[in-house]
This record gives C-alpha cells, sequence and structure tokens, in this order.
C-alpha cells in the first residue's frame, strides 16, 4: 500500500529542498546584518555585467569597455533584464536560481510520473536528486548551474523520447540552444546527439539540430570578436581543461593526462564523484539492457558520453558546481531506472546476489555523499569569506575610487559595486592578459605595462594569483586577513602611483570602522 499521495510528492520535495538553504542562509545573514552573500564571487561578475547592460548597453566587468568575463550568454541577459525592471540587487541570482529549481522539481517529477513511477519512488528520487546535486547549494551560490541543470534535462529527456518517435519536436531544438547559451559544456551534448541522428540516418534533424543548437554561441561569438575579444569568452579559454592543440600538448594529453584526469582526483570528492558515474551509469545500462526502451538506452549513453568529456575537457574547481548538471541528471537517470526496473531485476535469482549488487553500487555511490557533505560544509565557510574579502574590498573601492581604473586578481565585488576599468591579472576580465596566458607572453613586465598603459593607480591583490615580483614594484599601504576557520585569505592595498599612497591610508583607515572585529588589518 503506498501511503505517499501524489499530490505530497512536490510539496515534501520542495521542503527538503528549502530547509538547508534556510538553515544556511540565517547565520550568513546575521553576520552580513542583511546582506546576501555568495560563496563564490563569480555571482557577481555575472551580476555586474548584467547591470552594465542593463543601464548602460555595455557586455562587461565595467560600464566603460566590452569584456566577454562570463562563461555564459543566457544567464547575464536574464539578470540584465530583471535588473532592468527591479534594479540592481544582490539577492537577485538567488532568486533566479530559487525559481528555476521549483521549475526543476517540477520538470523531473512530471518526467517521473510519465515513466509510470509510484508516488513513493518519485519522491525518492526527487530527494535524492536534491540532496546529492545538492540543489540547495547550487542555488546558493547564485551562478548559472542550475539553468543549466534544467536545460539539459530538459533536451536530454526530449531528445531520447524523440529517438523513441523518430521524429524530434521543435522544442529539442530550442532546449539544445538554450543548453548551450547558458554553459559551452553543452556542446560536447549536442555534437554526441547529432552522431546518433548520423547513425540512424536522421540527416536532415541532425544538421538542424547542430545548426540551431550553435546559433546563439555564432551570434555571440562574432560579437566579442568584432569587440576585439576572443570568439570564446576568457573564462573558457583559460579555465578549460582541454589540451594545447600540438602533437606534443595532444601526444601527452592521451598518453598521460586523460588517465590521470579519469582515475585521479586533484580538488576532492568533486571528480571522485563523477568518476564514479563512469562506472555507475554503464553498470545501470547493462543491468537494465533488456528492459530499457530505446530512448532510456540512448539516455544512458548520452550522459556517459558526456561525464567522460567533461572529465577529459573541463578544468579543477575546488566548489562543487561544475559537474552538478552531470550529478542532477545522473541521480535522476538511475533513480529512475532502479525504481522502475529494479524489482524485476533479481525474479528467481538468490538474495546474495541481490545484496551483492546493492552494496555495490552503494560503494560506487558513496562519494556522491561526500561531495554533497563537503559542499555544504563549504557553503557557510566560501560565504563569510567573500563577503569579508569581495565585498567589502569592493565596497571601499566603490567609496572612495568608484571611476578610478583599478588593477584585480579577483573580480566579482569590485566590478559589481564600482564602474572603473578592471586590470584583471587573472585575464577573465581583461583579453589583453587573456592573450599574453594563451601565447606564452605573461610576465610581471607585460602585467607592469598594462598598469602604466592604463594609468592604475590602485592595486587590490595578493600573492596568491598576482606575482610576488610585481607586487614588489609598488607601495604596499595595508592588509586584510579574515580568520583561518574561514580559510586565512588575505588581500593587500598597493599604491602603484606613489602619489595617491597618503590618501590612500588614510581612506583605508577611514572604511576599518565597516569591516568585522574578526578581520585582521595591518598597515605598512
Amino acid at each position: 500500500m503506498n501511503f505517499i499521495q501524489p499530490k505530497m510528492v512536490l510539496p515534501i520535495a520542495i521542503a527538503v529542498f528549502l530547509l538547508p538553504i534556510i538553515i544556511v542562509e540565517i547565520p550568513i545573514l546575521q553576520f552580513t546584518h542583511g546582506d546576501f552573500a555568495y560563496p563564490i564571487d563569480d555571482a557577481c561578475i555575472h551580476l555586474a555585467i548584467a547591470k552594465n547592460l542593463a543601464f548602460h548597453q555595455v557586455w562587461g566587468v565595467s560600464p566603460v569597455e566590452f569584456t566577454s568575463a562570463a562563461s555564459s550568454i543566457v544567464y547575464p541577459l536574464l539578470l540584465a533584464v530583471i535588473v532592468k525592471v527591479f534594479g540592481a540587487h544582490l539577492i537577485i541570482p538567488f532568486l533566479v536560481n530559487f525559481i528555476v529549481a521549483i521549475i526543476l522539481l517540477v520538470v523531473i517529477k512530471k518526467w517521473l510520473v510519465q515513466q509510470g513511477l509510484s508516488p513513493l519512488a518519485q519522491l525518492c528520487v526527487l530527494l535524492a536528486v536534491i540532496l546529492l546535486t545538492p540543489l540547495p547549494v547550487v542555488v546558493i551560490c547564485g551562478m548559472e548551474h542550475t539553468l543549466h541543470f534544467l536545460f539539459t534535462f530538459l533536451f536530454l529527456t526530449r531528445f531520447c523520447a524523440g529517438l523513441e518517435r523518430h521524429s524530434l519536436h521543435w522544442t529539442v531544438y530550442l532546449y539544445g540552444a538554450l543548453m548551450v547559451a547558458t554553459r559551452y559544456e553543452g556542446l560536447p551534448l549536442i555534437v554526441f546527439a547529432c552522431l546518433i541522428l548520423l547513425a540512424r540516418r536522421q540527416i536532415m534533424y541532425s544538421l538542424q539540430l547542430g545548426i540551431y543548437s550553435a546559433v546563439p554561441i555564432v551570434i555571440f561569438g562574432l560579437y566579442s570578436v568584432s569587440h576585439g575579444n576572443f570568439f570564446f569568452p576568457n573564462s573558457v579559454l583559460l579555465k578549460s581543461g582541454a589540451p594545447p592543440l600540438t602533437f606534443d600538448g595532444l601526444y601527452d594529453f592521451f598518453t598521460n593526462g586523460l588517465f590521470y584526469k579519469l582515475f585521479f582526483s586533484v580538488v576532492g570528492y568533486n571528480t571522485i564523484a563523477t568518476q564514479r558515474l563512469l562506472f555507475l551509469l554503464p553498470m545501470a545500462f547493462l543491468l537494465f539492457y533488456r528492459q530499457m526502451s530505446i530512448g532510456h538506452k540512448h539516455l544512458v549513453l548520452l550522459l556517459t558520453a558526456a561525464v567522460f568529456t567533461h572529465l577529459a575537457l573541463t578544468g579543477y574547481a575546488s566548489f562543487p558546481r561544475y559537474e552538478a548538471y552531470l550529478i542532477g541528471c545522473g541521480t535522476a537517470v538511475l533513480g529512475m531506472l532502479a525504481a522502475k526496473y529494479g524489482r524485476g531485476l533479481f525474479a528467481g535469482t538468490p538474495q546474495t546476489a541481490w545484496w551483492l549488487t546493492v552494496c555495490l553500487c552503494l560503494f560506487l555511490a558513496f562519494p556522491l555523499v561526500l561531495r554533497s557533505n563537503d559542499a555544504f560544509e563549504k557553503v557557510y565557510k566560501g560565504s563569510l569569506g567573500t563577503y569579508e574579502i569581495q565585498y567589502l574590498s569592493g565596497r571601499f573601492l566603490h567609496h572612495y575610487y568608484h571611476d578610478e581604473t583599478v588593477l584585480l586578481e579577483a573580480l566579482g565585488g569590485a566590478s559589481y559595486y564600482s564602474d572603473g576599468k578592471k586590470l584583471d591579472v587573472v585575464g577573465l576580465g581583461d583579453v589583453d592578459v587573456a592573450r599574453s596566458l594563451r601565447g606564452n607572453y605573461y610576465s610581471v613586465d607585460f602585467l607592469d605595462s598594462l598598469s602604466r598603459r592604463d594609468k592604475v593607480k590602485l592595486a587590490v591583490a595578493s600573492e596568491y594569483s598576482t606575482p610576488p615580483q610585481l607586487l614588489q614594484r609598488w607601495k604596499k599601504i595595508a592588509t586584510w586577513q579574515i580568520p583561518m576557520h574561514l580559510g586565512g585569505y588575505y588581500v593587500s592595498f598597493y599604491a602603484v602611483d606613489e602619489s595617491i599612497a597618503p590618501g590612500l591610508k588614510k581612506n583605508l583607515v577611514e572604511y576599518q570602522k565597516f569591516l568585522p572585529a574578526d578581520e585582521r588589518v595591518i598597515y605598512y
């Protein structure tokens, strides 16, 4: 007897989704006095671009020039529309993600109903998706990953359903284009889908899918090139884990790098959990092969190919976000297959075989649990760290140097709070730095020449990402350091033009009253 009524499934799932957000955010908001803080400052990069697009019609981290600093096309456009209507507020990315997450849960629930799952099975799958993605953490990040998860899931399920009907609905092309425009990682999925269509001799569908999905990227790429930037965003080019397109680079990748990415981890449970999908998905394919429909088989194959490509070509990130869409889609698909076909799989076989299979699956899936636990632990620390370093330094610039050209190594807070040109030593917000990194002529002298060209007077940086030899050329005024239990990160303020040193120190001393009591301040 099923004690879960159909109408109870979604409310329970939404409640479970909402509860961790409340538990995490209340102490953060208390610490920040009501200011919404994100665990990574990239959310502020998107919001800064949206603000400049809405009010200055400029796609960039400052209103003075075009900068291709965002890893998404659709997300800044969506934020820009909202900012244009309601104004720029830090909480907007969170609210957008929250609404998208609710829509995502509704979409997954509807799909599970179509697969014939019982209400209890639907609820179990939804809870697994919420807790293992983990969806609350992805929403709190305020990035485009929730939207990417939604469009990827819609594309995969609609495309595979179309394979069973031998025709593709127009929404498949729409979701394909939106998926790719939300994050460029959607491109490999489109390629694999087109190859499947070609193998089935559906050549026209393959061409249409490829062309329509590429339209947003081509349009934005041409727009970017017309403004003197790369065809692809700086963040995609610089953060990608793709090998150099040289003989030595490709040889090293296929003889060493690829093996290392598939079987070892550099950033903890993020990579390990994704790697385990390469075992879980093929295992499900073999276990349920006879029972699965054509659409389900292609669904598993596409996801497996996407996981492989992600591991092979995507760069590493310590915060669990890049792989979230794969974890979420994989959890939904694996949960559906287990609920739909698992009961009849071992009919007539000894219970030992059933228990061994279950134990093996739990063993393989356990890193997903560890990754989720790690994600929840990082949210609080990351949010307070971002607030104390990125937000408060950005507000300092807003108060005293709002329109000045500033050298930075972290764009988020400074880009959102101030309008001056940003010389980004990491290259995400500066095409000249990005070119030097890709062309292997990045150097201290080159960065110094850029700072002189742009008449930089002030630098907000540290030895984490800025060459120490460059910092030694300038006058160090002060350092802000957060407590060790929040990571111990610090940022220093430098007078690139020594004539501003007395005024900079005076402003920093005056602004110190706005800093939290636990933040250490050192003057030089």
